[in-house]
């Protein structure tokens, strides 16, 4: 049977509104473990208001990467240092500027260290399976408790094993994940175990490292798969590489997850994909290396389904009567043009508009929209989700240009997302 498809929502504490708002048109929550570390007490209460499926990411690559990934004006970010104190050595000796790296899962004499990594695994999902129990910090309940709203606590639906970015099959950090994985699912006890796949965007050029990587990670209870700073506006060649390894996996007959997508995504749902997960309205693509920080107001535009900077959508819609023409009629967006005067000039009417969306609504129209999307894909063919991509393509190829158009607003992403269904 055919599972429906699922989006995850990362946490974040600054929408929080937004998940509480939207609750029926998404699948479930991602927690970073970095954030469940830093403000449990936070997440545990969202967790509880939604009830909603999650997953834990336990974001154990990040420490193998350069520590400036991590820091903020010369120190380790709070959230991260809590969260290497959770976790312990070797991770802990990030705190003192030492990146972890394959030599800390190795023995004297050069071999995996099977005591190391086996601890390191149990930390890992010890800290899914008990971090989220208010038992395990009781004292940050104490407000809650005196309202009367002390959470319960909760479980993930799946662990997720810890991993590192490899840049090929079978390099160092391959060979860690993969048995770190496999240790993993030993320790799993009564709950599933998903092992995460963090590979080159290179990967996808090579059908026979995508036939070792999933020979290697046969008999798991599920999968998640990042590749690295992959931009759906941007694939052409690679797309055959992640229709194969996609239905490669889901031939396994278990859920295949990207821990990081978008639009292409929601396509590829079509040859196996079970879902994916990503910020709300940001973080649809991720660098292993990416620092950080707070994402500004983006629109996303339905007909491309991409986002572009609020002041840019501004002038999209402004620039003539054909393109204010394609505004989105979303709920969010549907309930603030519903307050505007119909007989006023493009420029005045998108001014009006973008005055009236505040912070959330941004993530609320991406919210609408995704779900509408979801909707469509899930109960159409793939001969109609051509011919909707067609129309796709005739909208972007007709609007008026305006001065700093980007390219978020061509049509080669769309031709190329539309040559998986010839």
């Amino acid at each position: 049977m055919k599972l429906e498809f699922r989006r995850f929502y990362r946490y974040d504490f600054a929408v929080t509104q937004v998940f509480l708002d939207m609750i029926t048109k998404y699948y479930g929550i991602a927690v970073s473990a970095h954030l469940l570390a830093y403000t449990p007490t936070s997440v545990v209460q969202l967790l509880n208001d939604t009830q909603k499926p999650f997953f834990i990411d336990p974001m154990t690559f990040v420490f193998a990467r350069d520590t400036m990934v991590i820091t903020r004006n010369g120190r380790i970010r709070k959230s991260y240092a809590k969260l290497m104190v959770d976790y312990g050595p070797p991770f802990a000796n990030c705190l003192d500027g030492h990146r972890t790296s394959p030599e800390d899962f190795k023995d004297n004499l050069g071999m995996l260290d099977e005591a190391v990594m086996t601890d390191v695994c149990r930390r890992v999902l010890d800290f899914q399976k008990a971090k989220c129990s208010i038992t395990t910090a009781f004292p940050k309940y104490y407000q809650l408790l005196r309202k009367g709203k002390l959470p319960f606590s909760v479980s993930p639906s799946f662990l997720v094993a810890p991993y590192f970015f490899a840049s090929r099959h079978g390099d160092e950090w391959y060979t860690i994940s993969l048995r770190m994985a496999r240790i993993s699912r030993s320790l799993r006890g009564d709950h599933e175990l998903y092992p995460v796949i963090c590979i080159s965007l290179d990967v996808l050029w090579d059908d026979a490292q995508i036939s070792n990587i999933v020979n290697d990670y046969a008999d798991f209870d599920g999968y998640l798969v990042w590749i690295d700073d992959l931009d759906e506006a941007n694939v052409s060649g690679e797309l055959n590489g992640l229709k194969t390894l996609v239905s490669k996996l889901s031939s396994y007959g278990k859920p295949v997850y990207f821990l990081y997508g978008g639009y292409l995504c929601d396509l590829l749902s079509k040859f196996g994909l079970t879902g994916y997960s990503s910020g709300i309205c940001y973080g649809e693509s991720r660098s292993v290396d990416t620092k950080g920080g707070g994402a500004g107001n983006r629109y996303y535009i339905p007909f491309t389904h991409l986002k572009i900077s609020e002041d840019l959508a501004n002038a999209f819609f402004a620039e003539s009567e054909g393109n204010r023409a394609t505004m989105c009629s979303c709920h969010t967006c549907g309930s603030i043009r519903s307050t505007l005067p119909p007989k006023i000039g493009p420029k005045d009417y998108s001014d009006m508009f973008f005055a009236q969306m505040d912070f959330l609504d941004y993530r609320r129209h991406f919210v609408d929209v995704k779900s509408r999307e979801a909707h469509f894909l899930a109960n159409s063919n793939d001969t109609q989700i051509a011919s909707e991509l067609d129309t796709d393509i005739n909208v972007a190829s007709s609007i008026d240009p305006f001065k700093g158009q980007p390219k978020e607003l061509s049509t080669r992403h769309l031709r190329n997302w539309r040559s998986l269904f010839t």
